[in-house]
């Protein structure tokens, strides 16, 4: 007897009906803006794309999972995973709502410097790891081949 697979819980419910809403009323919005002639080019745009994409591609995994005969374990963990990835992204979408108030903006303008800083010294960060790396793989063969003799 195959296992059975998990009913759909409330939270589940909820969590795919609040990112599917999420995701029509960016839509929504966006085509308002390019209907008056605005564009609003954000980096949370393509974030709010991507997950509405992930959503739609664990409703189609979940999906997939009522087919009988399919063995479902592997998918229902993809699933799962999509699901939990989605709801960080759902979580960003939020902060779209908030770009009207002017101290949200200023913080905003002030992250995204901060990040273009971060991602500089994450590249300086990651050479200097890297050649730590090399040089303790380098000793630790050292090591070995000095205990062997």
């Amino acid at each position: 007897m195959s296992p059975r697979l998990p009913p759909l819980t409330w939270a589940e419910l909820m969590l795919i009906v609040w990112s599917l809403t999420l995701g029509y009323e960016h839509r929504q919005r966006d085509y308002l803006m390019k209907t008056y002639g605005l564009i609003a080019d954000s980096w949370l745009k393509s974030l709010v794309n991507t997950a509405h994409m992930v959503m739609n591609a664990a409703i189609g995994l979940r999906l997939v999972t009522r087919i009988p005969g399919f063995e479902f374990a592997s998918a229902y963990t993809a699933y799962q995973t999509l699901v939990s990835f989605d709801a960080v992204l759902m979580c960003c979408e939020t902060f779209t709502f908030m770009w009207t108030s002017h101290n949200f903006g200023i913080l905003a303008i002030t992250l995204v410097q901060m990040m273009i800083d971060l991602s500089l010294f994450l590249v300086f960060f990651s050479v200097i790891i890297v050649g730590f790396c090399f040089a303790l793989v380098g000793l630790s063969e050292t090591v070995i081949a000095a205990d062997c003799v």
